[in-house]
C-alpha cells in the first residue's frame, strides 16, 4: 500500500506536508512494512555496490569490469560470481571486512525508523546499521537470510535481513550473504521468494 501510495505522490508536485498527511495515518495504523536500501549507510564507512566487487575482484585476483562494460547488476552480480568461484575463502573474508565492521558512527535517520510504528523493516543490506538500531530500540525480532520465517512478517517489529547480514553480535561474517550470482538464484527461488510473495499479499489484502 505505502509503495503505490509514494510512486503516486512523487510523480505529482507536493509539497512535505501534504505527503505526509497522506502517509502518516496509513504509518500510524501499523499497515506499512518499510524497505530500507543502502542510501541511509552510505557516507558511514561501508561501500557502494560497484566499489565493493571491484574491491572483491581485486582482494579474489579477477580483473574487474572493463571500462566499456556497463556497471549494471546483471555484469555485477556475475562479477561477483566470478570471485566466489576464484577464491571463496577470500570472497567471504572481504565481504565480512568491507560491511561488517562496526563503525564509530550510525546515522540518526536509523533510530528514528524504530520510533515509528511499522509492520515490519525489510533490507537488503548486510551492514549492522538497521540491527544495531533494533537492538537499541528492544523488542524487535531480527531475521536473516538463509533462517528467514515469512510468516513473521504478519507480526510487528520483525526486521529482515533477506540478503543476509554481514555481523552476528560482535563477528564480522562472510557466510550466506546474497551476492553472486548462485547466491541470487538460490535466494530467490527459495526463501526470500516466498516472503515477498507474502508481503505482497498482505498489500493486496488491505487495498
Amino acid at each position: 500500500m505505502l509503495w503505490e501510495l509514494w510512486r503516486r505522490l512523487i510523480l505529482r508536485d507536493r509539497d512535505l506536508q501534504e505527503i505526509q498527511s497522506e502517509l502518516w495515518p496509513l504509518i500510524g495504523a501499523g499497515d506499512c512494512i518499510v524497505w530500507i536500501g543502502s542510501g541511509l549507510s552510505k557516507n558511514i564507512g561501508y561501500p557502494e555496490w560497484t566499489k565493493a566487487i571491484e574491491e572483491i575482484c581485486a582482494a579474489c585476483g579477477v580483473s574487474y569490469l572493463d571500462p566499456a562494460e556497463d556497471k549494471t547488476a546483471d555484469n555485477l552480480i556475475s562479477k561477483a560470481e566470478e570471485c566466489k568461484n576464484a577464491n571463496h575463502g577470500v570472497y567471504k573474508q572481504k565481504l565480512s571486512s568491507l560491511f561488517g565492521t562496526s563503525m564509530p558512527i550510525t546515522r540518526r535517520a536509523y533510530s528514528l525508523l524504530m520510533k515509528l510504528p511499522f509492520r515490519g523493516y525489510i533490507t537488503t543490506n548486510f551492514d549492522p546499521l538497521l540491527s544495531d538500531a533494533a537492538a537499541m530500540a528492544g523488542n524487535r525480532v531480527l531475521q536473516a537470510y538463509p533462517d528467514l520465517n515469512p510468516i513473521g512478517i504478519d507480526n510487528t517489529n520483525t526486521v529482515f535481513y533477506i540478503h543476509g547480514i554481514a555481523r552476528v553480535g560482535q563477528t564480522p561474517v562472510g557466510d550466506n550473504l546474497v551476492l553472486a550470482r548462485s547466491d541470487f538464484d538460490q535466494a530467490y527461488a527459495g526463501i526470500v521468494h516466498a516472503l515477498l510473495l507474502i508481503v505482497l499479499e498482505i498489500r493486496q489484502r488491505e487495498r
